[in-house]
């Protein structure tokens, strides 16, 4: 099942694959920090699904001047992945505990 959220980016952006809750899912980039953040979870597996970034949904994410772009597509990829999640029988909850 592939599933892309965006097919068109202007240029080529670097890109990645990584395993999130038994799903791979490919992501490309403007910015450098979620590769950072990602780099525990990094696949070579089939994406299933594939995530990109536009400048536009990062500026949609800022409710102010303080945050970086880079954050801000943090926000973007993050919002991206947990609004597919449901559509595999998965989900992803952020938080510090989480009872079952």
């Amino acid at each position: 099942m592939d599933r892309l959220l965006l097919e068109d980016a202007a240029e080529p952006v670097p890109s990645f694959s990584i395993d999130l809750a038994g799903a791979c899912i490919r992501v490309s980039l403007l910015h450098g920090r979620v590769r950072a953040l990602c780099r525990d979870y990094l696949s070579e597996g089939v994406p299933a699904l594939h995530v990109r970034t536009t400048q536009v949904e990062i500026d949609a994410e800022r409710d102010g001047p303080q945050w970086s772009d880079d954050y801000l597509e943090t926000l973007a990829v993050y919002r991206k992945i947990a609004e597919w999640l449901p559509s595999c029988e998965r989900m992803l909850v952020h938080g510090a505990a989480v009872a079952f």
